[in-house]
């Protein structure tokens, strides 16, 4: 059980658990005065974690954070401090976490769903269209319309797209996605969509798939257009991550540093403001169902 000095030292960010730098300034006495209000008069129990383990399809990814991970009681992960009066520059921070989030999200779904066997395809607008090609909400109706139609052909169907503007004079929405069905002739597909052209492309490989789609939602992190919008859209029957964490995910991840049938795909280490030196390993091998 940590008590309210161990809250203090590991969020305030003393020089031993905190590779030597000052505290965080955004880690203020006020707000550390609300976090041990929340866990010790509030009588709320609070978790923590240092590792996490990731299946996303026949990868795996090992997560280590020099500083723990907060969660609550009610299992939503706690990585910061409650919010009160931003200001604009911790606005900033914010926008641009949820942005990597989001991020990691696409990559993760497309990890977990789809392969080199599947099919890129990008769906665009023509200038004939009978509503404002350049409104998000009015461009996903007949998006939406255009799956639906597609799903009752094919029921198998899962895909993942992101939307994008068009280059500065048209400023018209369109869509990259990718999707899991085997041959279909363009001219179907142009059919289905019927609002323009379409644009089929076959995946190099898996780096290309994690590059792909990404790659265009980077374009939209800072685009005021689609605020109260999501950017990117997937079906509801893709698989999602699963996720182990603490002592098991430790027990996993260095067994997987022993295992000579996995071989190690990419391997990244930075230092963060909120978690310290982190490091992720990423993994793969033809592994069982269930071995998470």
């Amino acid at each position: 059980m940590i008590n309210s000095q161990d809250v203090i030292k590991i969020l305030g960010g003393s020089p031993q658990l905190n590779g030597g730098r000052q505290p965080d300034p955004r880690l203020v006495k006020s707000d550390l005065s609300r976090l041990h209000d929340i866990i010790f008069r509030k009588k709320k129990q609070v978790r923590f974690y240092h590792y996490k383990v990731t299946q996303k399809g026949k990868y795996f990814e090992v997560f280590k954070s020099q500083r723990p991970i907060f969660y609550h009681f009610d299992q939503k992960q706690y990585n910061g401090l409650p919010a009160q009066n931003i200001d604009p520059e911790k606005a900033k921070i914010n926008k641009a976490r949820n942005a990597y989030r989001s991020k990691r999200k696409v990559i993760d779904l497309a990890m977990c769903n789809f392969t080199e066997k599947d099919k890129f395809l990008t769906l665009t607008y023509d200038d004939l269209q009978n509503f404002d090609i350049k409104s998000i909400e009015e461009s996903n109706k007949r998006f939406t319309l255009f799956i639906r139609r597609l799903r009752r052909r094919y029921p198998i169907l899962k895909y993942l797209a992101v939307i994008e503007f068009q280059d500065k004079k048209r400023k018209a929405v369109h869509y990259h996605l990718i999707y899991n069905l085997p041959f279909v002739h363009w001219s179907i597909l142009k059919k289905l969509w019927s609002h323009g052209d379409i644009h089929i492309e076959k995946p190099n490989d898996m780096r290309h798939i994690t590059f792909y789609i990404p790659k265009y939602f980077n374009k939209n992190i800072n685009d005021i257009r689609f605020k109260g919008h999501r950017s990117f859209m997937y079906s509801k029957n893709l698989i999602k991550p699963k996720k182990i964490i603490g002592v098991a995910a430790q027990s996993l991840g260095e067994k997987f540093a022993l295992n000579s049938e996995l071989r190690v795909v990419n391997k990244e280490e930075y230092q963060s403001d909120f978690h310290g030196k982190v490091t992720k390993i990423l993994y793969t091998r033809n592994i069982k169902k269930g071995l998470i």
